[in-house]
């Protein structure tokens, strides 16, 4: 796992081997998705993120939740992000997280994940 950077700079977060973290906008970027062998990803915020690139190259999970505090996330949510996730990770594919600016909702799901693994 790496140290935290700038996504805006860097690309996405490396949280766990193959499991990443970011803002939508410069942390996807199709040659910094191939890169990192990123190809699942999960898009939080539908309504403000459109999904940018073709769905024969990256596999989209995507739910259409408000990029705050306030947003209410169902169970329901939380099994079928979990299980997105662990079925790239057990491909071997990376998956990227995100929201409109990589918080507060990317952290839940991120940290739920974890949790589970624990």
């Amino acid at each position: 796992m790496s140290a935290y950077r700038d996504p805006a700079k860097t690309g996405p977060n490396e949280i766990l081997p193959n499991f990443y973290l970011g803002p939508h906008g410069s942390t996807f970027k199709k040659a910094t998705l191939q890169r990192l062998n990123i190809k699942y990803i999960l898009n939080m915020a539908g309504n403000s993120c459109k999904n940018k690139h073709p769905t024969s190259l990256f596999t989209y999970k995507t739910y259409y939740l408000a990029d705050t505090k306030k947003q209410d996330i169902e169970m329901k949510v939380f099994q079928d992000t979990y299980r997105f996730i662990d079925n790239a990770l057990n491909q071997g594919c990376g998956v990227a997280v995100h929201c409109m600016a990589g918080k507060p909702i990317t952290k839940h799901i991120n940290k739920l994940y974890i949790s589970l693994l624990c």
